[in-house]
């Protein structure tokens, strides 16, 4: 459950920085 919850903060985190 923690990777997901890791990769789900990680591609967050990536779309966020995109944007910017």
């Amino acid at each position: 459950m923690s990777v997901l919850l890791r990769i789900a903060l990680g591609f967050s985190t990536e779309q966020h920085v995109q944007l910017t």
